[in-house]
């Protein structure tokens, strides 16, 4: 198995493998994926139901709404109103 010239904070002698680099690696570009998911899913849910009489109207509530969506707890208390921002949001 291979070593990459960067140092792991155990000390300067230790390498760290290109497995734990590459694990780390993909483990962020998921986590930043999905966080740019649920911004863009909220932003278009939010501008979906802008002039409609729904509870979604800031974003914090649109952003709300995305992450109990995501995370699958759905408490089920914002509920989008159009039909193009329930296309958006498919719970």
């Amino acid at each position: 198995m291979g070593t990459c010239p960067r140092y792991s904070p155990d000390g300067p002698d230790r390498r760290v493998p290109r497995r734990t680099l590459l694990a780390r690696r993909i483990g962020l570009y998921l986590a930043g994926s999905v966080a740019l998911v649920v911004f863009v899913s909220s932003l278009a849910v939010l501008d979906a139901e802008r002039g409609g009489n729904g509870p979604i109207q800031p974003f914090g509530d649109s952003l709300w709404r995305a992450m109990t969506t995501i995370t699958t707890v759905g408490y089920g208390d914002e509920l989008p109103v159009t039909t193009t921002s329930r296309c958006i949001a498919l719970p």
